[in-house]
């Protein structure tokens, strides 16, 4: 249960929710409630029926307005065990205190229903039953009275219909930044060499590219001599030989013709060419590979062999 998921429920689910002594945790893990947005009292038109007609945006305070919420969790002090004092608890450091109390205060006289259950719940000692399990337990048939009362009557506040659309733009400002937290990850991680899956499918799809490049520049006039007497398939050898070895460097200080010729032949890169063979040619096709990277080459005005930028290819 997190805090947007609490905001949105209704009205009748936050009455509901809020009757417990622990309304803001969830499974043990305690849920962070929003204190930014300071209005006052003047600023809430409330109806003779306790609605809300107008009031300021207010995002991430699911207990605003709620009664139960007020009556139980209203003190303004709470006892800490590790500061061993008093302590200013939630309710009292809130900037729209008196505001929802004003709120609360309404409502509770709107519905007769309700005053009566909450003038009885105050003869029986009101927040103070909750100090103890003992009175707590001797008290409890009030407090539920109160409680279905209050459940009784479901008020509005000209909050809730913005409220939905304000957290869909929130998210997206949080799925925004997660995503570029986790570019930013992914960064550092390919600087520390690891291969995510986003940046093999680049390499691959560059292996490609650059292999029907090389095809398409051996009949074009003004192509390099050594590309225009390239045989069927060593395109496509070069290209794979270049992939190989950049995913090999991720994981290898060294990486020797051997290991790229065995990559190359477990992924079916080889084109049947026997081992042997394929670690002989690829010392020739690392020198050109090598030399295209420094200096690429530009056949009929198209780049061969672009530099490879990881960061800059996956996002």
């Amino acid at each position: 249960m997190n805090l947007m998921l609490l905001d949105l429920k209704s009205y009748d689910q936050k009455i509901w929710r809020f009757k417990d002594k622990e309304p803001y945790t969830h499974r043990k893990k305690r849920v962070s409630v929003r204190n930014d947005t300071p209005f006052d009292i003047k600023d809430v038109q409330i109806t003779a029926d306790g609605h809300i007609e107008k009031m300021p945006e207010l995002v991430g305070k699911p207990c605003f307005g709620i009664i139960t919420a007020y009556l139980r969790h209203g003190e303004t002090e709470v006892w800490s065990k590790i500061a061993k004092k008093m302590v200013p608890s939630r309710c009292g450091r809130c900037k729209v205190r008196e505001a929802c109390i004003s709120v609360c205060n309404a409502r509770i006289m709107a519905v007769p229903e309700i005053e009566t259950a909450v003038i009885e719940w105050n003869r029986k000692g009101g927040r103070a039953i909750f100090a103890t399990k003992a009175s707590e337990h001797a008290a409890r048939g009030c407090w539920t009275k109160l409680v279905q009362a209050a459940r009784t009557h479901t008020f509005t506040s000209s909050n809730d219909a913005g409220l939905a659309a304000l957290w869909a733009i929130e998210a997206e400002a949080l799925k925004a930044k997660d995503a570029e937290r986790k570019r930013k990850e992914r960064k550092r991680a390919r600087a520390a060499g690891i291969v995510d899956r986003e940046l093999a499918r680049a390499v691959i799809a560059t292996r490609w590219e650059r292999a029907n490049l090389l095809n398409l520049a051996r009949h074009v006039p003004g192509a390099p001599h050594w590309i225009t007497k390239l045989a069927d398939h060593s395109a496509e050898l070069i290209a794979s030989a270049w992939a190989a070895r950049y995913l090999l460097k991720t994981r290898y200080k060294t990486v020797s013709a051997g290991k790229v010729a065995k990559f190359m032949e477990e992924h079916n890169w080889a084109n049947g060419m026997a081992h042997d063979s394929l670690r002989a040619r690829l010392v020739d096709d690392f020198k050109r590979i090598d030399a295209m990277e420094k200096r690429p080459i530009r056949v009929s005005g198209l780049m061969l062999w672009a530099p490879f930028d990881p960061n800059a290819i996956v996002p």
